[in-house]
Formats: C-alpha cells, sequence, structure tokens
C-alpha cells in the first residue's frame, strides 16, 4: 500500500524514494531513472504549487499535471505514473 501512496497527493508518503522505488519494483519499471525523475518532479511542483489554481487531490489529478510533461519524465515502456 505504501507504494501506491507514494504516487498519490496529500500522502505523507507522496514521492518519497523509499516508497516509490517498492512500487517500482513491483511493476519491474527502471528504478535509477525513477530517482531521478521524482527528484524532477519534486522540482517541477515546487515550481508550480504557487501557480496551481487547485491543489493536486489526487493520483488522476497528478496524471493530468504531468501529462505535458510525459516526453521529459517517461520512458514508452514505463507503466505507471
Amino acid at each position: 500500500m505504501s507504494g501506491i501512496q507514494a504516487m498519490t497527493p496529500g500522502s505523507k508518503s507522496f514521492i518519497k524514494n523509499g516508497d516509490s522505488v517498492a512500487f517500482a519494483r513491483q511493476y519491474n519499471s527502471n528504478v535509477e531513472d525513477l530517482g531521478h525523475n521524482i527528484q524532477q518532479l519534486r522540482r517541477l511542483l515546487e515550481r508550480t504549487e504557487e501557480n496551481i489554481n487547485s491543489p493536486l487531490l489526487g493520483m488522476l489529478d497528478l496524471a493530468r499535471f504531468l501529462e505535458p510533461y510525459k516526453l521529459a519524465l517517461l520512458k514508452p515502456t514505463d507503466c505507471f505514473l
């Protein structure tokens, strides 16, 4: 469960490396790339936080927010996020 919470805005474990890595391993994702992407996601959220009219409330909001950045953050083989 902590892996899913690591990808859920508002959760205490949101985008924490340890929980995200455990979740990524379950899906055979590239853990090294994930570490870099999490760092970039944190920076992106910090920089845009004041410009977002409504907070990210769940995974669907996060997916919508990340859609314009998917080419930079994901490879076609990544199956979650």
